[in-house]
């Protein structure tokens, strides 16, 4: 709050794909939508910038919403 006067946040939740090798098992489950393959990831932060949760258990083809179905998956939710 004192920082950049958003009330109640008290951290910050992101997803990215980290860009993978073309996987000799199950490919499919990390192909993604744009024609890679790929791990997605969802990454925790807190107030002050500290990493509190990583989760990149699900393959590129997992769709969106990602971040509520990889958070609902997790062991931080």
């Amino acid at each position: 709050m004192e920082n950049y006067r958003i009330p109640g946040v008290i951290g910050c939740i992101d997803g990215t794909h980290i860009g993978l090798q073309k996987p000799t098992q199950n490919e499919h489950m990390y192909f993604n939508k744009k024609g890679s393959h790929s791990l997605n990831a969802m990454i925790i932060f807190d107030h002050t910038y500290k990493i509190v949760a990583i989760n990149c258990q699900h393959g590129g083809a997992a769709h969106w919403p990602l971040n509520s179905f990889v958070l609902n998956s997790s062991c931080c939710s």
